[in-house]
């Protein structure tokens, strides 16, 4: 089997993966909404905006590392095992004397118990760490799509559940940590690779591994923070109300974004990692694969936005308008995000994991800032400073990284990849909103009106101006 068929395969199940990560959560906060309050969802989302800190160090970038590196032996693989499973249990045990700090930081006693619990979600993922990594190196995407259909589903109905018998925020966090047992149990029956599971630590035998991923670590953690720095101003100006209904919105937005293009990206990954030295050819992949990510995400957002107030009336119920106005904010932002997604796995397949590093650690020292004073007026303040800081620094994005890493290409990069498929996508949406504005319907029958006329204007637009890419991604998912 070459290389452009173990793409395809994996793309298939990465595909499989990401649908049913985007379609099973958006079921499952249907619910949730119905059973939870603001409150408690704003609680959840302090509980993850510092645990998600944790779990990026709890890797180290060694994953990234073995996957780039391709003469990885037994004795490394065992070494590494053995640092995950030590400094998940250091982790596990540092975060929970940690949390009523964090408590104390938001000034919510309740997060002390949310995030202590969470830490034992810490050991199992650190268990199973390397084996994920093995079968990501490997292709093995059909694996890794069973596992995690089955781990997503057991959080979501121990979530419902829970919440439905009245567990408030302990429901979200007792769903997550359920994930990670049944996620850790089926990586362990599914080994791939022979090597020891025993705690024999060599430092000299991964030394290099350990170079390499501390940039990536690095930029992992520093985009983190960019990434994740409204939510933990919001939290502790505008109160956890606030943060919830903004959180709920950025669940809804980033749908997309943290399902399908993380599931892509550790597809592409490998491969650029295996065209690495072939610089033209790396050049049109990544192109390609950006003009893929933006005929697929911008309808679904700028469709969101255009729907978003009958969305939330028909799909939380009321309560919840206020989400509604940062969902068309943030969707729009997200725009950028996903043609700048994939830019991380080039960095990495091309062993340059420290221009993320620094250009991450650059804008650490704008977007905090911004948000700051923007969270002194309204969420609505937060989410506008948000979008143009993103939309700026997309401009200096190819400059800085992209250009160096693969030589001048800026027509594909800003014509290729973005405005045209951003046309498209934004001529449907116009026509969607226009639609639902002239005709007063009922809420249920008013959204489905916007979805079906979305649907109807953009297959017609890409069948015009994008018949090939549509005939590739045809025969790519549904043909052998």
């Amino acid at each position: 089997m070459n290389l452009r068929q173990q793409t395809v395969i994996g793309m298939k199940f990465s595909a499989l993966i990401s649908v049913m990560k985007v379609i099973l959560p958006i079921i499952t906060y249907s619910f949730l909404l119905r059973f939870l309050d603001a409150d408690e969802f704003g609680l959840v989302a302090m509980v993850f905006s510092f645990t998600g800190i944790v779990n990026i160090f709890q890797d180290s970038g060694l994953s990234s590392a073995v996957i780039h590196f391709q003469d990885t032996g037994k004795k490394e693989l065992s070494t590494i095992f053995s640092f995950n499973v030590l400094f998940g249990i250091l982790l596990a045990v540092g975060t929970f004397f940690l949390a009523p700090l964090v408590a104390s930081f938001y000034n919510e006693n309740e997060l002390t118990h949310l995030i202590q619990i969470i830490t034992i979600s810490f050991i199992f993922f650190s268990v199973s760490q390397l084996h994920l990594t093995l079968l990501k190196k490997n292709l093995h995407f059909n694996v890794i799509a069973r596992i995690e259909v089955i781990g997503n589903i057991s959080n979501s109905t121990m979530a419902v559940i829970l919440a439905y018998h009245d567990f408030g925020a302990l429901s979200l966090v007792y769903g997550n940590l359920t994930y990670a047992i049944v996620k850790t149990i089926l990586l362990l029956l599914n080994k791939q690779e022979q090597f020891s599971m025993k705690l024999d630590f060599n430092f000299r035998e991964i030394k290099k591994y350990f170079v390499f991923g501390y940039y990536h670590v690095g930029e992992k953690l520093i985009n983190f923070f960019n990434s994740n720095v409204d939510q933990i101003l919001i939290g502790k100006m505008l109160g956890k109300a606030s943060l919830g209904y903004y959180s709920i919105a950025m669940q809804l937005v980033a749908q997309p974004l943290q399902k399908i293009n993380p599931m892509i990206n550790q597809v592409i990954f490998p491969v650029f990692s295996k065209i690495q030295n072939e610089n033209e050819k790396l050049k049109n992949a990544y192109y390609e694969m950006l003009r893929y990510l933006s005929l697929i995400n911008f309808p679904l957002l700028l469709g969101l936005a255009a729907v978003a107030f009958p969305f939330m009336e028909v799909y939380s119920g009321s309560g919840w308008e206020q989400s509604a106005v940062i969902i068309q904010i943030l969707a729009v932002n997200a725009l950028v995000v996903v043609v700048n997604n994939p830019v991380g796995s080039l960095q990495l397949a091309k062993g340059r994991p420290e221009l993320g590093f620094y250009w991450n650690l650059a804008v650490a020292f704008l977007m905090p800032v911004s948000i700051f004073f923007a969270a002194k007026f309204d969420l609505v303040t937060v989410a506008v400073v948000r979008l143009g800081l993103y939309y700026i620094l997309y401009i200096f994005m190819y400059l800085f990284l992209i250009k160096p890493l693969i030589g001048k290409s800026l027509k594909q990069y800003f014509i290729d990849s973005f405005a045209l498929p951003f046309l498209a996508a934004g001529f449907m949406a116009g026509i969607v909103y226009l639609v639902i504005n002239v005709i007063y319907l009922p809420e249920v029958y008013e959204l489905a009106t916007g979805v079906i006329t979305g649907v109807f204007v953009y297959a017609i637009l890409i069948f015009v101006f994008y018949k090939k890419d549509v005939s590739s991604l045809y025969k790519m998912f549904f043909k052998k």
